[in-house]
């Protein structure tokens, strides 16, 4: 079994990375060595065999300050964001499985409308989930709502103040939990 993990590369100038590379074993194969050649930025995939162990090593080049990049895992579950400048040698190691979550989290996040002291926001899920968690957080602090209708508007929210919001998908009667959406903001 295989699955596939993304890595979104950026250069900051836009020359590419200069001799900066990251080598990706899986287990202690070396499966890809890979760089930007040219430009901001570039999608890379790589194929990752089921209950082995993911590492990353640095490959240092020139100006590692312009480099950055962002892995995720074959289900959007796991994304973690590097910065060239602050790596060397192996600096990464996890465990591979390619084994689908038990409770799907949320997808197309979106905010419907705003107004002085509410939001509505709404979200697609597998039709069989009929609860989730949504927590909301300003400057000051979170709040966490079970919730089983969406889309769902969020009330008592102070004017001009920015919130984010992230959605979670709650399965088998609440035992078990999906991971987090990424952070919308509104």
């Amino acid at each position: 079994d295989y699955c596939t993990w993304t890595f979104e590369l950026n250069d900051s100038y836009g020359d590419g990375w200069n001799g900066n590379a990251i080598k990706v074993y899986n287990d202690s194969t070396l499966v890809s060595t890979i760089t930007l050649s040219s430009g901001h930025d570039a999608v890379v995939q790589v194929q990752m065999c089921n209950n082995t162990n993911l590492s990353l090593e640095w490959v240092s080049g020139s100006y590692a300050s312009e480099t950055s990049f962002t892995i995720t895992d074959a289900y959007g579950i796991f994304s973690q964001t590097f910065q060239g400048s602050d790596l060397s040698g192996v600096f990464f190691t996890t465990a591979i499985s390619c084994a689908a979550p038990s409770c799907p989290r949320p997808e197309n996040v979106t905010v419907v409308s705003v107004d002085e002291t509410s939001a509505t926001i709404d979200w697609t899920s597998d039709d069989a989930i009929s609860e989730w968690l949504v927590e909301y957080q300003d400057a000051n602090g979170s709040t966490t709502l079970n919730v089983n209708v969406h889309p769902y508007t969020i009330t008592g929210l102070t004017s001009n103040t920015s919130y984010s919001f992230i959605v979670a998908s709650l399965c088998d009667n609440a035992s078990d939990t999906s991971a987090f959406t990424t952070g919308t903001t509104f």
